[in-house]
């Protein structure tokens, strides 16, 4: 009897065990999707796009997760419709309130030069299956814009610059968070979503071997830091010339720098010239021997400091 009682009393021990472990992994688990939407949220520079479960429309209210998550079609505060994914502020005059970032956001040209570059509107969404770096600017996964894209690679690579630093400065000066200061917190928020997105773009623009990484990464085609190349009489080339740096005396340095700039700009005209004849292989090659004269050169400068 005693046995039998002390047999009943472990297998209701060992029940409520169970059971308490059940809850607790259940709420571990539900507690690791908090956090993955949590750190989702505050990540909207990856151009995630979600689409809500229920398949409704977001009210013109909003808050931050909707700011993240909603392909917008409509002011969020007067319910205007909005004319294209590159608009900042709502079109309605008697409105005319910061929108937040459309998701998917516009291409980077679209973005900071819309009359050279105008977007479609309703690019894709990015793919997540193969995530590019982006180096020191953060990720640059883009969305696939179809329509646009036979633009942006026949002229992309060879944008005016001082037109993209003079978007770049108008933006950031209608902008800057410090012009919300007293608004809502819902336009406080676009605001800082906004002047980063657009900071980011022009970092990525305005770097000849950011801006071909990103033209690739529209078409598809991804760098990351272990692409290399297939010439190995260039990648010897490079090996003796990293040794000839190594070995250079101030004197010998600055001839070194010449060519190595001569280096760099053979290889700017090579993609140049390839996105423009749309071969996108050989603005890849090109693309990544830059990289080696880019990496050269921090060498070269970095010994004669």
């Amino acid at each position: 009897m005693r046995r039998a009682a002390a047999a009943t009393i472990q297998q209701a021990a060992a029940i409520q065990q169970a059971t308490a472990s059940g809850r607790v992994q259940q709420h571990q688990r539900h507690h690791r999707t908090l956090l993955s939407a949590s750190a989702a949220s505050l990540v909207p520079m990856r151009f995630k796009s979600t689409t809500p479960a229920n398949g409704t429309a977001h009210s013109h209210t909003h808050s931050h997760t909707d700011t993240q998550s909603a392909v917008r079609s409509e002011c969020w505060r007067c319910g205007s419709h909005i004319p294209g994914p590159s608009a900042f502020f709502c079109k309605n005059t008697s409105c005319a309130v910061i929108l937040p970032p459309s998701l998917p956001s516009p291409n980077y040209f679209a973005l900071m030069l819309p009359s050279a570059f105008p977007p479609s509107s309703t690019p894709s969404a990015p793919s997540t299956s193969s995530a590019p770096s982006a180096g020191e600017h953060g990720d640059m996964r883009a969305p696939i814009d179809h329509k646009a894209l036979p633009r942006i690679l026949a002229s992309g690579y060879d944008l005016d610059t001082a037109d993209l630093r003079a978007s770049f400065l108008r933006l950031q000066q209608q902008l800057h968070p410090d012009n919300f200061g007293t608004k809502s917190s819902e336009e406080r928020l676009n605001s800082e979503q906004q002047s980063t997105l657009v900071n980011k773009a022009y970092q990525v623009l305005r770097d000849p071997l950011t801006r071909a990484q990103y033209m690739l990464q529209l078409a598809g085609v991804h760098i990351d830091e272990t692409t290399s190349v297939a010439n190995r009489e260039f990648l010897m080339d490079v090996m003796e010339i990293q040794e000839s740096v190594e070995e250079a005396g101030q004197a010998d340095l600055a001839a070194l720098k010449r060519a190595n700039d001569d280096s760099i700009k053979e290889a700017e005209r090579r993609i140049s010239d390839a996105f423009k004849q749309g071969n996108l292989q050989a603005a890849k090659d090109a693309t990544v021997e830059l990289k080696y004269w880019r990496n050269i050169h921090s060498m070269i400068v970095e010994k004669m400091t």
